[in-house]
């Protein structure tokens, strides 16, 4: 053991001297082997911590979310949605399967205590969510929660509205669409943690807070029929099931497919073609995947990418090195060291090299980590007690790896031919060293055309978003509540007033808000067999011009047309369609289509104008059919259009009218910019993503194709001088290197071109309106990579070819 000690230190003690002597390609082997491993650690321990969320809570693993699988003729735009019939529950509880289940309903509501009043979330949950959740009670007792109007608030909550935390008994008075409704609290929790999938949305940083019993819901929420409801959908309905612990995710949803076939409305199944149950540990990634993208599982396949061009670069470049070392090899057999020996030699240094890029890895992880926290507000933690077994392993893979090759081609030289050095001059390693430039090239190369297409695509997204003023228009949320709703004419008077105003408008909904309110319609009333989905939209007369919506044929609405205001007539209403829901209710023209009824349910609807299609839901979606309506039960919105150059102060005078009008209430407004940048957000993740790991790659692979022209150039350096000394030129040498490397980037090129092409096509199916110019992305993605090779190997083809020859005559 103790020989086998020594050996194995004289070993390193050789490594780090070949190091010391080769310094520009110890530097570029260890740089380059620290940043694939920080890539590929990072990848790692992202798609670890966002698949393996909710670790506070005990059942976790034997807990489930139910998903519904949205119809693809549908065009939801989400392929999944994280959010479940309300009707679920009753039907799993009574399938005896030995299922425990609760449902989380998700609203918003104004929120007071005494003078203190916030918009927050509350979440009605049935009696099982605390027998599924064991959350830590700090104050109060949390059997309590046993009836309606009973609440349960975390610890930041309590401070919030009380500055204490022993609040059991307090009361909390909620008020939202329909009623206000008065809550006592019951038990006190302490904060969930950020790492739970209550926390963790891309979209939505607000934290469970408050919990209120379902039954507090006839009061509160009176249009949500929440024991019985087969027609609301929502992301922020969810479903929790909890197994005994034997039942697989599968097996699951087998179950509550079954149900769901079962008894769901011949309507709803159009629309689902599935429910499905997802381990609660992962039911964080909605927010993730919400572009129908596995955006955490490929970022974990470009770690491995990257890390594989480096791996490349590393073999590459010490096969060449090892080259000028055949000498000692030589040596070293003939003074009796055996190939197995010589083996173990290479493969400790390449073993010693892996391990001090590791360590610069681990510094470089180090500040990597505090920025992915800050910028996504995340808590990752790299626990190293945990995570040394996977450091050591990955270590050792990769040093074997990336110094098996090397080391087998440098071993099997003959004695002789070593001493003499022969293997130096012929094509030893060559159609190797080549290969894996081209294995570099075509990762780098179907990268770089990937990200080009995805930044082209994403960017093609923003400039159809600018259909709509929304740098210009401030929205003005939370109208829903029936005393607001009450003085929204005067409202609307005085912010209109205001000189820096261009015009203001409700609505149901503003652009960029993925809602599907759809109506079913036909052209004949009761014929069943005829429905189409139709989107609706209620609005108020102003909305049109507020939001630059051309009309094509006939009027908008009217203050002088009594019959405009939905309402007025019993069974009959004006409303406005836009092009797509004209196609599709079969009107050849939208001239045709004036006056013209079709019928949702025993309403009557008569076509007063047509407009021009406008994408309400934007990003990814598709266009949808619209019906528009004036209707003011249900606006929640209000949009205010200012002039250009409108002053910076005009927020405060917004603010006041709204303070005089409902002193009641506070506030909220935000620029309509605000609520495409949220929905958007995803996509620019993956835009810095994609656009970081092609940058990388490239410029990886640039790295050690820069370590092997220098190698390689050096080696012939005596070539080059009687090349020369016969005549050649510089013009005549630069292309000689360069067609040396130029022959494996471009078959990578010819390979790497339908692979990219291939990958992009499933990022951009995802979306309606798909750019055109995917295949000249590619190739210039492609041309790039080349022509940056080629710059590369020029460089050091310059500096040799520019050398006095007859010091490169005495060179060896």
């Amino acid at each position: 053991m103790t020989e086998e000690i020594k050996m194995f230190t004289s070993y390193v003690k050789i490594a780090l001297r070949s190091l010391l002597k080769n310094k520009l390609y110890a530097v570029i082997n260890i740089l380059g082997l620290a940043i694939g491993l920080t890539v590929y650690l990072m990848a790692g321990y992202i798609h670890d911590y966002e698949n393996n969320h909710d670790h506070m809570f005990a059942n976790r693993d034997k807990t489930f979310t139910l998903y519904t699988v949205n119809n693809p003729e549908r065009n939801a735009g989400a392929i999944e949605n994280r959010g479940t019939y309300l009707m679920m529950k009753g039907l799993l509880d009574t399938s005896d399967n030995n299922l425990i289940t609760a449902r989380s309903i998700k609203l918003n509501a104004l929120v007071r205590s005494e003078d203190k009043k916030f918009y927050d979330n509350v979440h009605f949950v049935d009696a099982e969510f605390t027998n599924i959740f064991n959350f830590t009670v700090l104050s109060g007792d949390m059997s309590s929660f046993s009836g309606p109007n009973q609440a349960i608030i975390t610890k930041s909550m309590a401070e919030k509205y009380f500055g204490r935390i022993n609040v059991a008994g307090e009361q909390l008075s909620l008020s939202g669409s329909d009623a206000s409704v008065d809550v006592m609290i019951v038990a006190v929790i302490d904060d969930v943690p950020l790492d739970s999938h209550f926390n963790s949305s891309l979209t939505d940083q607000e934290s469970l807070s408050l919990l209120v019993r379902a039954e507090t819901l006839t009061t509160f929420y009176k249009r949500l029929n929440y024991n019985n409801n087969w027609g609301w959908l929502s992301s922020d309905f969810i479903t929790y099931v909890m197994t005994d612990g034997r039942l697989s995710a599968d097996r699951l949803s087998e179950i509550v497919t079954g149900i769901f076939d079962k008894n769901a409305p011949k309507d709803e199944k159009e629309m689902i073609s599935a429910v499905v149950a997802r381990p609660l540990k992962a039911a964080n990634l909605h927010s993730w995947y919400s572009l129908g993208v596995p955006v955490i599982d490929i970022l974990e396949y470009l770690g491995l990418m990257v890390l594989a061009i480096v791996v490349i670069n590393y073999a590459n470049l010490a096969t060449a090195q090892n080259m000028g070392r055949l000498r000692e090899v030589g040596l070293r057999k003939t003074l009796g060291a055996t190939r197995r020996q010589l083996l173990a030699q290479f493969i400790i240094e390449s073993q010693s090299i892996v391990f001090i890029a590791m360590m610069v890895a681990l510094v470089i992880l180090e500040m990597l980590v505090p920025l992915f926290n800050s910028s996504l507000n995340k808590v990752l933690v790299v626990d190293y007690t945990q995570t040394i077994p996977t450091l050591v392993l990955t270590t050792l893979i990769v040093g074997l790896i990336a110094g098996l090759y090397p080391a087998y081609v440098i071993t099997r030289a003959q004695p002789a031919e070593a001493i003499k050095s022969m293997m130096l001059k012929g094509k030893s390693g060559s159609l190797f060293r080549s290969g894996m430039i081209g294995v570099q090239f075509v990762i780098t190369i179907v990268l770089l055309g990937v990200v080009m297409v995805v930044f082209m695509q994403n960017r093609s997204v923003v400039r159809e978003s600018e259909v709509f003023p929304k740098e210009r228009i401030i929205t003005l949320s939370r109208l829903e509540n029936p005393t607001v709703l009450s003085r929204k004419e005067s409202l609307l008077k005085e912010i209109s007033n205001l000189p820096d105003v261009k015009s203001a408008a409700y609505s149901t909904q503003i652009p960029y808000m993925n809602q599907n309110w759809t109506w079913r319609v036909t052209k004949e009333k009761g014929d069943k067999n005829s429905e189409i989905p139709i989107n609706n939209m209620m609005v108020s007369p102003e909305f049109f011009d507020t939001y630059e919506i051309p009309m094509l044929a006939g009027r908008s609405f009217s203050h002088d047309y009594a019959l405009d205001k939905m309402g007025a007539q019993k069974g009959q209403a004006n409303v406005v369609i836009n092009r797509l829901a004209m196609e599709q209710l079969g009107f050849d023209t939208p001239e045709a289509a004036l006056g013209q009824s079709f019928y949702a349910g025993n309403s009557q609807l008569v076509i007063i104008g047509v407009m021009e299609n406008r994408n309400i839901h934007g990003l990814q979606h598709h266009q949808k059919p619209f019906a528009i309506t004036w209707s003011e039960q249900y606006y929640r919105f209000l949009s205010v259009r200012l002039k250009a150059g409108s002053r910076a102060d005009i927020l405060k005078d917004i603010e006041g009218i709204w303070q005089k009008i409902n002193p009641d209430f506070p506030i909220e407004w935000s620029f309509l910019d605000r609520y495409f940048d949220e929905q958007f957000k995803l996509m620019r993740v993956m835009n810095g993503l994609f656009a970081g790991f092609s940058a990388l790659a490239l410029m990886l692979a640039l790295f050690g194709l820069f370590g092997l022209a220098a190698f390689m150039a050096q080696q012939r350096t005596r070539e080059i001088g009687i090349r020369k000394v016969l005549g050649a030129s510089i013009r005549n040498i630069v292309p000689m290197l360069l067609v040396q490397f130029s022959k494996p980037a471009l078959w990578a090129m010819a390979l790497a071109i339908p692979l990219a092409y291939v990958a992009a096509g499933y990022y951009l199916e995802v979306f309606a309106n798909q750019i055109n110019f995917t295949l000249v992305l590619i190739l210039i993605a492609g041309l790039t990579s080349i022509l940056l090779s080629w710059a590369t190997v020029a460089v050091h083809a310059l500096k040799v070819a520019s050398e006095n020859p007859i010091k490169a005559l005495r060179y060896e």
